[in-house]
Parts: C-alpha cells; sequence; structure tokens
C-alpha cells in the first residue's frame, strides 16, 4: 500500500471556513510491492456477506452475467459531479484524471477473489459496430500489476476505441462511446463485486458535446439503472442546487420509492460554513427532502489541488474535515468513506438476499426458454457423421411409431388424444392405423354388400333377391360410402326376369332350344358386378390417405419441421406412390380375374341355387289346376324360356353372394395388407435407405442451414453458461452437482 505519514499532510482553512487540504508536501512516498491490492475494498464484506456473495461469485464466474442481470453498483451523477472519485474512493483504485476530461465510456470494475493479484482490461464492444470492429475490440486484453501503469492502459483502450483526446474533433473521431471498458481487479483480498461508473449527464450540447453525445448519454445511463439489480449510487455535487442536477430526477423516475437507491454527496468543502445552503444540503443528507429509502451519504474526496495526494492521505483529511463545523454532528453511518464502505456492505447483503431466490427462478425459466429452441432446431448436424447420425435416429424413432401404428400398438405419445369421443375423421385418432383401417374395411365391406350390385332385386315371397326382405340402409355407414346407392337400380323380381331374359334372347348362339350360350352367366355377372372396380379403387384411396397422414405426422413428430418436409418430400412420399401404385395393380388384378368365365367350387352356391329351384317348383305346382291335363305347344315353349330366365337370375344371385365375399377379402387382404400396410415403415424409411445415401444427399437433406447453425451456436452458448449457473447455485448453497 502507497503510505503517507500524518505529518506529511499540511491541513489549512480554506475560504469558506472549513479545513482543506491544498497539497501534500513534496516528500517522496513509499509503495510497497503489492500497490495495487486496495485494502479497503475487504471493508465492504462482513463475514455474513461472504457467505451470501459467494453465490454471485460463483454465477459471474459462470458467465451467468452475460445474460441475467447480476447485482452491482452503478456509480452515477451529472457531468462533474464527482463520480469517478467517489469510485475511486470506495475502491482505493488511483484512476487518473486530466484536467477538462469526462469520462467518456462506462467502464465496469470487476472485483474477483483469486489467489493472486492481477489487473486485467477488456473492451465490451457495442454491438451496433460493425462486426470487424467489434472483432478488433473484442481482441483488446490487456494485464498489469501495478496501478500506476492504469492510466496508460486506459489512453489505449481509448485510442482503441476510437475516442478523440477529450474534446469533439473536425477529424470524425468520437467524443462518447457505447462501448464498455472492463478492468478486472483479481486477489485475494477482493470481494465478488461489480462497480460501474457511468458516464456525467450533461445538461446541453456545447462545441465539445453534440446533441447526439446528450441523447447517446441519457440512454445510455438509463439502461444501466434500470436493471433491477443495480444499485444506484447517485452522486450530486454541492457546487450545485440539488434541484437542478437531472440524476435525481432520473433516479426517482426508475426507482420513486428509493429502494435501490443511495444518494451520495460530494464536494461539501465549497460550501460556506454556516450558511443556508448548507444547512439544506444537511436536511437533504439526513433525508428530509429527497427521500430515498436507502437514504444519503456524505463524501469529500480529493480536489484538483489534492491530485497529488495518496488515497490514505484522502481519508486522513475526510475524517478531519467532517470532525468539525456543521459536519460534526451528522450520523457517522452518514458521513466519510469508511463508513460508506461499511454501509454498502450491509446494503448488498440485504439486497443479495432479497434477490438470489428470485435470480435463481429467472435462471431455471431462462434455461427452459433456451432449451425450447435448441429442442425445435433437434440434433446437430454440421458434419457429414453428424448427418447421418441424425437420420439413422430419426429413422429409428420413425420405425417405432409406424410399426406401433399398423400393430394397433398405441402405448406412444404420438397416438395420445385428449378427445377420446372423437370419430377417425380426426387427424390424432386417425394415426392409430390398424384401427382406423379396421373400420374403413368394415365401411367398404358393408359398401360392398349393400351397394356393391348394379341393381338391387328385390326379395319376394319365397324368392330371394339380392337383399334381404327386411334389410334397410344401415345407419352407421360412413357417408362416403353411402353414395354408392346412388350407382344402384331397383328392381321388382320380375323386372329383373325380363332383364335376364333379353339379355338371354340377345346372347343365343349355336346350343340348342332350352340351353342359353356359355358366356351367358359371365355376361349376367359382369352387369351386375361392374361398380366394383371403382367402389373397390376408392377404398384402396382413403387407406392409402390414411397410411400418406400417418407417415407425415409421424416423421413431423420424430425431427423438425423444415427437415421433415424435405424428409417426405423426398424420401417418404416417393416410397409411398410406389406402394399406392402396387395396390392398383393388385386390384386391377383382382378385376381382370372377375371378368373371366364364371367358375366356383363353393358348396354353398349349389346349395343355394337347389334351395331356389325347389322353393320355384314348388311355387308353380301349387299354382297350376288340379284337372288341367294338357299344356299347348306354345306355351311350353314361352314356359322354358321364362324357367331360364328365372333359373338364369337365381345362379346369378347365388354365385354373386359368394363372389362378392371373396372379392372383399381379396380387397382387404391381398391389395390393402399387402401392398399398404405390410411393412411400411420399413419400405418408407429405413436406416438401410439412409446408409445407401452419399455425402452429398445426406447433405442436401439433413444438411444446416447457416443461420440454423448460428442459432444453435447461440442457444447453446447461453445453454451452458446457464447450466453452470444452476451448478454454481447447487455448489454455493451446499447442493450436490
Amino acid at each position: 500500500m502507497a503510505v503517507i505519514a500524518e505529518d506529511d499532510v499540511k491541513l489549512e482553512t480554506n475560504g469558506n471556513g472549513h479545513q482543506g487540504a491544498r497539497t501534500a508536501i513534496n516528500k517522496p512516498t513509499t509503495v510497497a510491492p503489492e500497490s495495487f491490492a486496495t485494502g479497503s475494498l475487504s471493508e465492504l464484506q462482513s463475514k455474513d456477506y461472504r457467505s451470501v456473495l459467494s453465490v454471485v461469485d460463483e454465477l459471474r464466474l459462470s458467465g451467468l452475467g452475460s445474460i441475467l442481470q447480476l447485482p452491482q453498483l452503478v456509480v452515477c451523477g451529472d457531468h462533474s459531479s464527482g463520480k469517478s472519485s467517489v469510485l475511486e474512493a470506495i475502491t482505493q483504485v488511483p484512476f487518473p484524471r486530466k484536467e477538462n476530461l469526462c469520462t467518456r465510456y462506462a467502464t465496469e470494475i470487476n472485483l474477483r477473489r483469486a489467489l493472486t493479484d492481477t489487473i486485467t482490461t477488456r473492451i465490451i464492444p457495442d454491438q451496433s459496430r460493425p462486426e470487424e470492429e467489434r472483432t478488433k475490440l473484442s481482441a483488446f486484453n490487456e494485464t498489469i500489476t501495478d496501478f500506476a501503469r492504469l492510466p496508460e492502459l486506459m489512453d489505449k483502450a481509448t485510442a482503441a476505441m476510437g475516442l478523440n483526446a477529450g474534446t469533439a474533433s473536425s477529424r470524425g473521431t468520437l467524443a462518447f462511446t457505447r462501448d464498455v471498458l472492463s478492468i478486472e481487479i483479481s486477489g485475494p483480498v477482493h470481494p465478488q463485486l461489480t462497480l460501474v461508473d457511468l458516464p456525467g449527464l450533461i445538461h446541453t450540447p456545447t462545441k465539445e458535446q453534440t446533441r447526439e453525445d446528450v441523447k447517446l448519454i441519457h440512454e445510455m445511463v438509463s439502461e444501466y439503472l434500470e436493471e433491477k439489480r443495480t444499485i444506484m449510487l447517485a452522486v450530486v455535487s454541492a457546487k450545485n442546487d440539488y434541484a437542478n442536477q437531472m440524476i435525481l430526477d432520473m433516479c426517482r423516475k426508475i426507482d420513486p420509492q428509493g429502494n435501490r437507491t443511495l444518494g451520495i454527496v460530494t464536494k461539501p468543502d465549497t460550501l460556506r460554513a454556516g450558511s443556508v445552503n448548507e444547512a439544506a444540503w444537511m436536511d437533504l443528507v439526513r433525508n428530509k427532502n429527497i427521500h430515498f429509502n436507502l437514504g444519503w451519504h456524505i463524501l469529500k474526496n480529493r480536489t484538483e489541488d489534492d491530485v497529488a495526494v495518496s488515497l490514505e492521505a484522502r481519508n486522513t483529511l475526510e475524517k478531519a474535515f467532517f470532525s468539525s463545523g456543521a459536519y460534526k454532528a451528522l450520523a457517522g453511518q452518514m458521513k466519510g468513506i469508511s463508513s460508506l464502505r461499511i454501509r454498502l456492505s450491509q446494503l448488498l447483503y440485504t439486497h443479495l438476499k432479497k434477490e438470489l431466490p428470485t435470480l435463481q427462478k429467472e435462471l431455471n425459466a431462462r434455461l427452459e426458454q433456451t432449451t425450447e429452441p435448441l429442442d425445435e432446431l433437434g440434433e446437430k448436424r454440421s458434419t457429414a457423421a453428424e448427418q447421418k447420425r441424425f437420420l439413422f435416429g430419426v429413422s429409428m424413432q420413425y420405425q417405432l411409431i409406424v410399426q406401433d401404428a399398423v400393430k394397433g400398438d398405441y402405448a406412444h405419445t404420438f397416438f395420445e388424444t385428449s378427445d377420446n369421443t372423437q370419430g377417425f375423421g380426426d387427424p390424432v385418432t386417425a394415426r392409430r392405423l390398424r384401427a382406423a383401417v379396421h373400420h374403413l374395411n368394415q365401411q367398404f365391406a358393408i359398401q360392398m354388400r349393400q351397394y356393391g350390385h348394379t341393381f338391387r332385386i328385390a326379395t319376394e315371397k319365397d324368392f330371394d333377391g339380392t337383399n334381404a326382405a327386411d334389410e334397410v340402409p344401415r345407419k352407421d355407414i360412413l357417408s362416403e360410402y353411402a353414395k354408392a346407392a346412388k350407382q344402384q337400380q331397383d328392381k321388382s323380381r320380375q323386372d329383373a326376369i325380363n332383364w335376364v331374359h333379353n339379355l338371354l334372347l340377345r346372347s343365343r348362339g349355336m346350343e340348342l332350344p332350352g340351353n342359353s350360350n356359355p358366356l351367358f352367366m359371365s355376361q349376367l355377372f359382369w352387369q351386375q358386378s361392374k361398380n366394383w372396380k371403382s367402389l373397390a379403387a376408392a377404398h384402396v384411396e382413403r387407406v392409402d390417405n390414411l397410411c400418406s397422414h400417418l407417415v407425415k405426422d409421424a416423421i413431423e413428430h420424430t425431427t423438425i419441421e423444415g427437415l421433415a418436409e424435405k424428409l417426405f418430400e423426398t424420401k417418404l412420399e416417393p416410397k409411398l406412390v410406389e406402394r399406392y401404385k402396387s395396390a392398383v395393380q393388385e386390384l386391377d388384378k383382382l378385376v381382370a380375374d372377375k371378368q373371366r368365365p364364371l367358375c366356383t367350387y363353393n358348396p354353398a352356391y349349389t346349395t343355394t341355387l337347389w334351395t331356389s329351384r325347389k322353393k320355384r317348383v314348388t311355387s308353380r305346382t301349387q299354382a297350376v289346376p288340379v284337372n288341367t291335363t294338357v299344356i299347348q305347344k306354345t306355351e311350353g315353349q314361352q314356359d322354358m324360356e321364362k324357367t331360364n330366365a328365372e333359373d338364369a337370375l337365381d345362379s346369378l344371385i347365388a354365385y354373386y353372394k359368394g363372389k362378392v365375399e371373396y372379392f372383399i377379402e381379396a380387397v382387404t387382404d391381398q391389395v390393402i395388407e399387402r401392398h399398404l400396410l405390410t411393412n411400411l415403415a420399413g419400405e418408407t424409411f429405413s436406416p438401410l435407405q439412409i446408409d445407401a445415401m452419399s455425402e452429398h444427399e445426406v447433405y442436401q437433406i439433413a444438411g444446416e442451414d447457416e443461420d440454423i447453425t448460428s442459432q444453435r451456436e447461440h442457444f447453446e452458448g447461453q445453454k451452458e453458461i446457464l447450466e453452470k449457473g444452476q451448478a454454481a447455485f447447487r455448489k454455493a448453497l451446499g447442493g450436490s452437482d
């Protein structure tokens, strides 16, 4: 420490009747090797305070201050109010002084505990600067081990920021800047704390400070003061009426109750002893005029004539000043730098105890907010290996979901729905593919049995028709399947016999009378089943749509939106189209089979036909009179044709009933199951397909855009800092990592 003995300082009475220091006698001062270690800083730490502040220590070391507001002291005031002197008195750091030089930028004094003593400076560039300038300023980093070199270091920083020598210049240099000079003071005796010296508020533009400079300073000061964990040390100079000092108005607007504002009066030695003005300032210090909950404090700092006086001598002179005159009556905790340090220690301790729980909640909330966009960006995929690994992971998740959907295993959250009453028209419910396809297959079966035949032939008395006599349209059939009823024509049995008879007449070939053309029955069946293809094709398309929606939803569920769309369009959709085409081709084969000459080995056909003939013979026998013994020849011919027509109609009805059941089974099994459901996951997006892709193809699908990479790096950096902050809280509060 720099040491100046008491007898090295001559105390004189100034013109105002107060004792003041004119100068230190020009004797050599003794400076210890550890000259930059400032013992007064330790006064900011009580034992309890160090315990609480250790939390902030860990949080700041984790870098959390770049994301969340951490506790700090800000020294603010009007231009020439003595701010820098207050900061200097608190820290005992001898900041350089130059005549007519004001604070040109924010200076952050970061006090850190460390095993060794060092002073490191860096520039935090204004984000509005061009990237090239930001990079250059960020590279500024200087370390010293002696406060004597601090003026030289600060001159270097000023030049690096592009600031002029102290006044506005025609050469285009700046007068003020939003850049921040960060001075980190490390040592075993320092508390973990940040103090900030801000440029003084300027009332009126001058030749040296433009209107833009005035606006810039006001915005800069306001931004610092609005940080809710900042304690404002509002410095006002007794040389100027406090009603005219803008800092008080700004502080009261930002902090109306004065809960985090401590007023500090400087330059009391300029007041005339015993004057009304001095009494008014005394009332202000006693918190009787402008009330701050944190109160007021008064300091006497070094004057321009006292620049050569050491900081230790400054403290001695201040103590002597406050021991005389009206200041003697002030309570000790309101005056002097030593009591201010104790006061700040108590103030910060209370402030931290209040803020840390809230800070921890904010940290956790911010981490959650940072994690969400990272999750939305998905797994990192900058390199070819990362891209392929990412696609493998997506494929495996996709396969599990789609396989479960096909099997009917709906335990995955993908299948959850908030409303269990929704039908399969609901997109989420339709994800349950096996259940949805079962439902549509049942609808198709109902449709084919009820509306599949071209002619709906009524059942009359003992004669079977295409539908049971008491059958009515099913109420549980979906509207899109019920539309098939419009394609159907109703016929009575007699109308149907006439239709068959007419076709029989037009189909005659070389067969003997009483016989029919071998293809006659086939022609009847082809006409009666001509709607099968369109009905089955519509059903296949509906099931294919279900599969497509499932596949699209599954890939969107397993990866991010933009990539999901790209995967679906380039890989999955083409495979779905192939599978649909195969299903249509299979259906075409079934329809082609239907168009071949009739053949059946179904015993139900024979049984049904025999029963129908027996009913017909019985009906005719009962209708013939008992005394009729002669049948006219012409009537016999007509009866033969009618009998053939009736027999053909009964054969058609019997054959159709068996064939439609086969067609339903074939469509649902050979078309739907074989081509649309089986291996749906494996054929649309599998690890084997990914493994076969070239690096270029993988990059085209999974490669990250530059803006995504930039976003990821930003969020990952924030997440890392926030997680370190969480760990710091656990460590400082005695928890485990």
